[in-house]
C-alpha cells in the first residue's frame, strides 16, 4: 500500500506486518544459522573430537545473539541511569549480579567453588578505576564492546583487539610485573605443585 503526500510516495507496509521469515533481518539470521548448523554437522562427521569446540561455538553465538538483542551493556546501563534516567539497563546489571551471588553461594556452600578471593585492597580500587576509565573511552564495556562489534563497528572491534592483545602481553611479562602479584597467590600455586614459570 502507498499513497502520495505533495509529490512524496510513502510505503506504507510497516515490517511488522510481514511473516517473521520474511523480515530481511530475520532471514539473514536463519541463513547464518543453517550454515553454521551445516558446518557443524559436516566438522562432526569428520571427527567427534570437534564436538568440544562446537560447544563453544553454538554458546559465542547464543550468547552474541542474546547480547545483542538484550544490548547489555554495563556502561551504558549506569550513563542511562544517571544521564538520561532510564533504569532498564541497570535493573537489568542488578538482576545479574543478584543471580551470580546466589549462584556462587550455592557453589561455596556446596563446597565445589575453586574460588579463593582475596581481601579487597589497592590493588583492586586501581583496577576498578582503569577499568572505569576505559569503558567511558572505549565507549562500552567488553559485553557491550563484543555485540558491537558483531554489528560491524569499527571502534568496538580495535576494542576487542586491544583487550585481547593487552592480556596476552600482560600476562606473558615478568619482571617487575611479577612483584604486583601476591604473595598468596604464589605460596597457593607452590602448594599445589604448579610448575614455577606459573
Amino acid at each position: 500500500m502507498s499513497k502520495e503526500l505533495e509529490g512524496i510516495v510513502i510505503n506504507n507496509t510497516a515490517d511488522s506486518e510481514l511473516a517473521w521469515f520474511a523480515r530481511k533481518g530475520n532471514l539473514y539470521a536463519l541463513a547464518i544459522l543453517a550454515l553454521i548448523t551445516i558446518g557443524s554437522s559436516v566438522v562432526l562427521t569428520i571427527d567427534i573430537r570437534w564436538l568440544y569446540l562446537l560447544v563453544y561455538l553454538w554458546f559465542g553465538v547464543a550468547y552474541g545473539v542474546l547480547l545483542q538483542y538484550g544490548r547489555f551493556c554495563m556502561a551504558s546501563a549506569v550513563r542511562d541511569l544517571f544521564a538520561v534516567g532510564v533504569p532498564r539497563m541497570a535493573v537489568g546489571v542488578l538482576i545479574a549480579v543478584a543471580l551470580f551471588s546466589l549462584s556462587a553461594a550455592l557453589v561455596k556452600v556446596l563446597g565445589v567453588s575453586t574460588y579463593y578471593p582475596n581481601p579487597i585492597g589497592w590493588h583492586g580500587l586501581i583496577g576498578g578505576a582503569i577499568f572505569g576509565f576505559g569503558m567511558v573511552f572505549a565507549g562500552g564495556c567488553a559485553s557491550g564492546s563484543l555485540y558491537k562489534s558483531g554489528e560491524g563497528n569499527i571502534g568496538s572491534m580495535l576494542v576487542i583487539l586491544s583487550i585481547s592483545f593487552s592480556q596476552v602481553i600482560y600476562v606473558t611479562q615478568g619482571g617487575w610485573l611479577n612483584k604486583l602479584v601476591p604473595a598468596a597467590w604464589t605460596a597457593s600455586a607452590l602448594a599445589k605443585q604448579m610448575p614455577a614459570q606459573l
